[in-house]
């Protein structure tokens, strides 16, 4: 399921993974009615690595870059014992503690492979800091990975599973780097750890492991903007998203005692790049069951329900998982309760875990967000006083980079049905964010009135017409749409998204119908829009949706 942009609670809207990088963390930063994104005016390359930082990466890459490894495949080359199978079942599970004191002991060990030692290392130390946020760590690994680098560097390279090792490390780096700002060095890392991979494929084209994290890695490359291409090109980086998919599905038949591990990842890609939604949802229910106690699959599992509105059962599996002193602290957790309370319409539930995330918050963006929400759920609730202090508390710091925080403080908090209408969206409730709209009527949003009256009518219809759509009531949707649309005259002056994105899901909707010609009628006419929020976000979408049109003759 395919949710909007507007703002910032949810995030990664888009049919890409470069989108679900973009929008801010709040609906991982999935995909949700409420996103939040950068300001889209730093002219860089490495601009596009620095959204690698948001939380909306947490979904991706802490589960990609574990479960791409299938032990049993890497034994055909490498020793690897028992007591390293076991590390690394822990560390997948997120049992980070136990994994620390299993890694201690193995590493006294000689016997067995140092190799990948080396790897279940750098793995404890990623997942550690990338969970954590805690940039008070960064220095310190900085270090450790030197250091490993040096040490694999010592061992025999002839094995597919050296170059492996190392871009596995350098990727890890590079997501680090990315986190904490150093993004020009997180590039670099990257594009070598991409060299490694690819030279390995050449030499040993038969390795499976190896596709997974190639696969990977032309997934990313190929979903990069078509404005930064050029510097992919000049690095020798070239990114292909089929042929990524295609890599990983290949991989995927290898039949190991690590299966479980390897389905999961799958399903990852069919939601976060929005190819089959609806059989992610069912492939990673599937696999949770398999085993309860993974918190890192329960996490993705629940990221996935979330992002395809099925916020009931994500609250369920959140609700239902006990973390013990076993596991490593996740904070995110109670980030992910609060917003599927908030999308329930639980608001006081909401603000409880907002602030007990807000508490372990390590960083500015975070902080920011938590209090975001926070003031909004107030707000919901009628409490004015404490939703105007926390918004004049966030608008006195400097937000010059969030977009969504920027046309806050201007503009104040939105109109309440709206908001709640969006929120019910956002989680799945469609027949009550249809009701919320369908009682109140156009009666309460004026166009002869100011500029935000306009603006409410406008965001009315978009609404109204994206509930339709998701309830496959097509014609409706398409007449709500198109009534944004011819009021486009009235709001020249307005910088919302509302009136292209319109376009943009009349597109959508025609396209779904298997009515190609209109399809690129409206995905043609959007791009004729100028100035308002997300447009490059808009640009890059249906840039996509028309390759894939030309793809398909």
């Amino acid at each position: 399921m395919r949710k909007d942009i507007s703002g910032c609670g949810n995030a990664g809207s888009g049919s890409s993974l470069i989108y679900c990088f973009q929008y801010c963390s709040v609906n991982r930063k999935n995909n949700s009615e409420d996103r939040c994104q950068k300001t889209e005016n730093q002219n860089s390359y490495f601009h596009f690595f620095r959204v690698i930082k948001i939380k909306s990466i947490l979904p991706f890459v802490l589960f990609i870059y574990i479960f791409i490894l299938p032990f049993n495949s890497f034994s055909q080359n490498w020793d690897i014992s028992s007591s390293q199978k076991k590390i690394y079942e822990e560390l997948i599970s997120l049992r980070l503690p136990t994994a620390k004191k299993l890694l201690e002991e193995e590493q006294k060990n000689t016997t067995f492979s140092k190799g990948w030692n080396l790897y279940l290392e750098d793995l404890y130390d990623f997942l550690n800091i990338i969970i954590s946020q805690d940039k008070n760590m960064y220095d310190d690994t900085e270090k450790k990975i030197e250091a490993r680098v040096t040490n694999l560097q010592k061992l025999e390279k002839n094995s597919p599973a050296y170059a492996f090792i190392y871009g596995e490390i350098l990727f890890h780096r590079s997501m680090i780097r990315f986190q904490f700002n150093h993004y020009i060095k997180g590039g670099l890392d990257f594009r070598k750890g991409f060299q490694l991979l690819s030279e390995n494929e050449k030499k040993f084209p038969e390795w499976l492991p190896n596709k997974k994290s190639l696969g990977l890695y032309h997934i990313i490359l190929g979903t990069i903007p078509d404005e930064f291409q050029w510097f992919n090109q000049l690095l020798g980086m070239e990114g292909a998203r089929n042929l990524g998919l295609k890599e990983m599905a290949l991989a995927m038949g290898d039949a190991s005692m690590f299966h479980l591990e390897a389905q999961i990842l799958y399903p990852a890609i069919l939601s976060f790049l929005d190819i089959d939604t609806k059989k992610a949802v069912e492939m990673t229910q599937r696999v949770y069951e398999k085993d309860k106690r993974n918190l890192l699959s329960l996490f993705i599992t629940a990221i996935i329900l979330q992002k395809e509105g099925h916020n009931e059962s994500a609250l369920r599996l959140l609700e239902n998982f006990q973390i013990t002193k076993n596991y490593t602290a996740f904070n995110y957790i109670y980030y992910m309760k609060g917003e599927c309370q908030r999308n329930k319409g639980e608001y006081e539930k909401s603000i409880v875990n907002y602030k007990i995330y807000l508490e372990n918050a390590k960083n500015k963006e975070e902080k920011a967000d938590a209090f975001y929400q926070i003031a909004h759920c107030y707000w919901l609730l009628k409490d004015e006083k404490n939703a105007n202090e926390i918004k004049n508390k966030i608008c006195s710091e400097d937000n010059s980079e969030y977009e969504r925080l920027i046309g806050f403080c201007k503009k104040g908090f939105p109109n309440r049905l709206l908001l709640s209408s969006r929120f019910y969206f956002d989680g799945g409730y469609y027949e009550k964010a249809e009701s919320l709209l369908s009682v109140s009527g156009l009666k309460n949003f004026s166009l002869s009135a100011g500029l935000q009256s306009r603006e409410n009518h406008l965001e009315y219809l978009y609404r109204l017409g994206r509930i339709y759509q998701k309830q496959k009531q097509n014609p409706k949707a398409i007449l709500q749409f198109r009534k944004a649309l011819q009021l486009s005259p009235h709001l020249k002056e307005s910088t919302t998204y509302f009136v292209p994105y319109s376009c943009f899901q009349t597109g959508n909707v025609f396209f779904d119908l298997g009515n190609i010609d209109s399809a690129k009628y409206y995905y043609a006419k959007s791009l004729t829009f100028r100035n308002f929020q997300y447009e490059k976000s808009l640009q890059y979408e249906v840039k996509q949706k028309l390759k894939e049109i030309n793809q398909k003759k």
